[in-house]
């Protein structure tokens, strides 16, 4: 189970979907972001937003409410030491599970890329 400490006298908040993030990787065959649609992607709006797109509603409804919760974290990284690359390294192997180590780096990148730009991941059903 991933958990996070949070304080919300410096601004972090709470979230339960880490949680559900964790069983979610865990009681599915294909985690968030699989292998599949991270091999070869250029690191960019485009490329990331039509992956994004391509990935069951779900899955997309779960990456809006993380991803707008990291970037949240990341905002506040002067007090708690979480840049967007901290945290896509911490969170790629859990979102990107099953990518062999040679594609972790580029996972991150893209983790980090989405934390960055948070509003690619907002999806309307």
């Amino acid at each position: 189970c991933v958990c996070v400490c949070v304080n919300v006298k410096r601004g972090l908040v709470s979230s339960p979907g880490l949680t559900i993030c964790s069983h979610f990787t865990l009681t599915t065959q294909e985690p968030l972001i699989p292998p599949s649609a991270i091999a070869g992607i250029a690191v960019e709006e485009t490329a990331v937003s039509e992956m994004l797109a391509a990935r069951p509603a779900v899955t997309r409804r779960l990456l809006t409410v993380l991803i707008q919760h990291l970037a949240r974290v990341a905002d506040m990284s002067a007090v708690n030491k979480m840049t967007a690359s901290n945290l896509a390294l911490v969170f790629a192997p859990t979102l990107c599970a099953r990518v062999n180590m040679s594609m972790m780096e580029q996972a991150q990148r893209v983790l980090e890329f989405l934390i960055r730009n948070p509003d690619l991941v907002l999806f309307e059903d």
